[in-house]
């Protein structure tokens, strides 16, 4: 029996299809992104690290699917990415538990409001907040005189934002950038170390 070719019909995506679209477009975004990344986090990196030599706070902060990423980055400097050396001090306001979302965002403000000073540094995971969100937590921010770097939202100060991105690619990205950013941080406070063979 031959196959029967239907007009209109369009086979499923099979799981392979469905994984190797996601990587394409994780490395389609990633390589149209690379300058902006490197921009974005270097900028990151060079004030957190100065608000660390400086005796401040640096406190990273996610809410909901952004506690994984603001984990990840606190779980990266307090541990290192490579040779034994001093952990980093991050103060974590993470919650996974985001719903209902104004009252993670109020408690995120209340958090910043009661633990930042002037000069802290502020890294914020915030695909999830709307630009409402945004400008409540800011409008702590600015009370307390903290330095804040967005990730996943644009805002005064610095940011790094992917638009007219799948959400799963999206997502990914932002665990990349915890990465580098984790990596620059450890390079500004310790200088370069043995790379990985």
């Amino acid at each position: 029996m031959g196959s029967q070719y239907v007009r209109g019909y369009t086979a499923p995506m099979t799981n392979f299809d469905r994984i190797a679209s996601f990587y394409q477009s994780h490395i389609e975004h990633i390589s149209i992104s690379v300058d902006s990344i490197v921009g974005a986090t270097t900028e990151a990196a060079d004030a957190a690290a100065a608000a660390i030599f400086e005796e401040r706070k640096l406190i990273v902060c996610g809410l909901g699917v952004d506690s994984a990423p603001a984990t990840l980055l606190s779980e990266l400097l307090r541990n290192g990415l490579r040779a034994d050396r001093p952990a980093l001090p991050t103060i974590e306001l993470i919650s996974r538990f985001a719903t209902p979302r104004e009252g993670s965002v109020n408690w995120l403000s209340q958090q910043l409001t009661v633990l930042g000073q002037p000069q802290d540094m502020a890294i914020i995971f915030a695909t999830e907040l709307d630009a409402a969100d945004v400008d409540f937590i800011l409008n702590a921010i600015n009370k307390r005189s903290i330095s804040v770097f967005w990730i996943g939202a644009t805002g005064p100060q610095g940011h790094l934002y992917f638009d007219r991105c799948d959400p799963k690619v999206s997502l990914s990205l932002y665990h990349s950038v915890a990465i580098c950013l984790a990596d620059l941080i450890e390079i500004a406070m310790f200088g370069p170390m043995e790379e990985y063979p």
